[in-house]
C-alpha cells in the first residue's frame, strides 16, 4: 500500500471549470483541474520536458502544455494520441468546501525518473538503445529454424 499525504489545494468554489491550479508538494509539482464538473489531480509536470501543465490551455477536457504543446486528456491523464503514456493521477475530493489531494509520500519510479526525453537520453548515452537495435554484427546469417505444425 502506498502511503499518501493529504494536501489542502484551496477553496473548491474558486476553481472554475477547465481552470488549472498548480501546487508544489515536497518539491514535486501537482496540478488540479475541474473538468466536466469533476475534480482531477495529476503530476503537474509535462512528461515531455517538465512544463507546467496547470498553466496550459484547456479545451474540451484536454490541456495543452504551454511549453511544447503536448496535450493530455484530463479525464484519463493520457497523452492524446498515445494513451499508454499517462500522467500520474492522484485521488482528489471536495471536503467541507476545500479541495483535498492525496499525494504519495514517494513518487512512483516511472515518474521519478524524469521526462520521456530525459529517460531516452540517459538510455542513449548509456548505449542501451544501440544494443537494442539490430545491427550488422547482431544478425544471424543462418536460416531460421523450420516451423512444423
Amino acid at each position: 500500500m502506498v502511503e499518501r499525504r493529504r494536501i489542502d489545494a484551496g477553496e473548491a468554489a474558486s476553481l472554475r471549470e477547465g481552470e488549472g491550479r498548480a501546487l508544489v508538494v515536497d518539491g514535486r509539482p501537482v496540478a488540479v483541474w475541474r473538468v466536466d464538473g469533476v475534480l482531477r489531480a495529476y503530476a503537474g509536470a509535462c512528461l515531455h520536458r517538465g512544463g507546467p501543465i496547470a498553466a496550459g490551455h484547456v479545451r474540451d477536457g484536454v490541456v495543452t502544455c504551454p511549453w511544447h504543446w503536448w496535450r493530455y486528456d484530463l479525464r484519463t491523464g493520457s497523452l492524446v494520441g498515445a494513451p499508454a503514456v499517462r500522467l500520474a493521477a492522484y485521488p482528489v475530493a471536495e471536503v467541507d468546501g476545500r479541495i483535498v489531494v492525496e499525494v504519495p509520500l514517494q513518487e512512483p519510479p516511472s515518474s521519478a525518473e524524469g521526462s520521456i526525453r530525459e529517460r531516452l537520453l540517459r538510455r542513449a548515452r548509456s548505449g542501451s538503445l544501440a544494443e537494442a537495435r539490430p545491427g550488422p554484427s547482431s544478425v544471424d546469417p543462418s536460416p531460421p529454424p523450420e516451423v512444423r505444425s
